[in-house]
């Protein structure tokens, strides 16, 4: 066909229709796509759906009965078995749970199809894994919730009882407080002025290879260090866990805040004892420097000083049996755990935070130890620390020699 033959008017029609038909087709080709996206899209959420569906099912009659075992721990274990698996009474996991409830509790996900992990299932599950160091697999079978759920709900109890507890149990005593600790030490001891005793222990840690000679302590086993300033009732009045099993305890002591801030965190209350001022004091080993705030033995053998020492031996039995009482409620503070050596810290401030929080219980303490009994039997032996102290700091040390001479 020759379009020179058509005229003006016939040639605009033609145009017209080609350009409307090109339209139409554009139209329809744009819907075909858009319906396929649509199907793709629905197909996709249909398929997602199904997804979370089968995966929210039992899959086995073990996780059925999983469920069950958590809730028959819960509701109808015996008070003994409760307190044996979660190393508190029923009433203190409540009262627990009451305190790290806004922390623990679920966000809201209108995206997921799951049923959010209740506080209470977290707080049980990350306790049966912490404080006897469970495998995360056990917890699984218990609870009936993945291992990556258990391992997310240690996490954030131990963040939780940091965040929520840390400043409010572990806290040097206060200048009326000291007064109180002071006066029980002078009683059982006969010296006076002590607030507190100084001790290290020692906990087993697994670490990579590359690393493991900086945390292999003098016993030839990695771990890392728990330094803890205990008072008269047993209670962790000040704790450091920032150095590693080869680091020795005057090392320890230099790195903590205790070393560092020992000036506010120490009241300054003087007692004149035969002429001389002397200062709240804590008892430490001869692991550590003589200090002005910090009292250790005579390494002189003479009759007098044999016998001080023996007294400051009998101050200091209280930071080892609380070391015992720990461990006893926590095994995992004497064999160890799989968690990581970057994380294991934070497991063991949250212990010692819970070891306060249940002293405060109405509950009697099984786990107390008696202090001239001793379950801590592989730890590696004490470093010597030879120093030259200030003569005022020997003073203080010698008037108080002088004062308990003949008690």
């Amino acid at each position: 066909m020759d379009i020179s033959e058509f005229n003006n008017s016939d040639k605009y029609k033609l145009l017209m229709w080609f350009y409307l038909r090109c339209r139409m087709r554009e139209r329809r080709r744009r819907k075909r796509f858009r319906e396929m996206i649509r199907r793709m899209t629905t197909n996709f959420y249909t398929i997602l759906m199904m997804s979370e569906a089968s995966r929210r099912q039992p899959r086995s009659s073990n996780k059925q009965r999983s469920e069950e075992t958590w809730l028959v721990l819960k509701n109808e274990a015996s008070e003994e078995d409760f307190l044996e698996i979660f190393r508190m009474s029923r009433r203190d996991f409540y009262r627990l749970e009451g305190i790290l409830k806004k922390r623990l509790e679920p966000k809201t996900n209108f995206l997921s199809t799951q049923e959010p992990i209740s506080t209470e299932k977290q707080l049980a599950s990350a306790l049966y894994v912490l404080v006897t160091g469970r495998a995360l697999k056990d917890a699984q079978n218990v609870f009936g919730i993945a291992r990556s759920t258990v391992n997310r709900s240690v996490y954030r109890v131990v963040d939780a009882l940091i965040q929520e507890l840390m400043k409010e149990e572990i806290v040097m005593p206060s200048e009326e407080e000291c007064g109180w600790i002071s006066k029980a030490f002078k009683d059982s001891c006969g010296i006076p002025q002590i607030i507190g005793c100084l001790g290290t222990t020692h906990i087993p840690v697994f670490t990579p290879d590359d690393i493991k000679s900086s945390y292999m302590n003098a016993g030839h086993w990695t771990s890392i260090i728990l330094q803890a300033v205990v008072d008269d009732k047993g209670r962790l009045r000040n704790i450091s866990v920032n150095c590693p099993g080869s680091y020795q305890e005057a090392a320890v002591l230099m790195e903590s805040k205790l070393f560092e801030s020992h000036d506010s965190l120490i009241p300054n209350t003087l007692e004149d004892v035969g002429g001389t001022k002397i200062p709240y004091l804590i008892v430490g080993g001869l692991a550590y420097p003589h200090l002005s705030w910090l009292i250790k033995d005579y390494t002189e053998t003479d009759t007098a000083s044999i016998a001080f020492n023996a007294k400051l031996t009998k101050a200091r039995k209280k930071i080892d049996s609380t070391f015992n009482s720990l461990k006893a409620r926590f095994p995992i503070l004497q064999n160890g755990s799989e968690k990581s050596h970057e994380f294991f810290p934070n497991v063991v401030i949250a212990l010692c935070i819970l070891h306060n929080f249940l002293l405060e219980s109405d509950q009697p303490d099984q786990w107390a130890i008696p202090e001239d009994q001793d379950l801590i039997n592989d730890q590696p032996p004490p470093d010597l620390y030879e120093d030259s102290p200030h003569p005022e700091t020997l003073e203080i040390r010698d008037a108080l020699c002088r004062h308990t001479e003949f008690l």
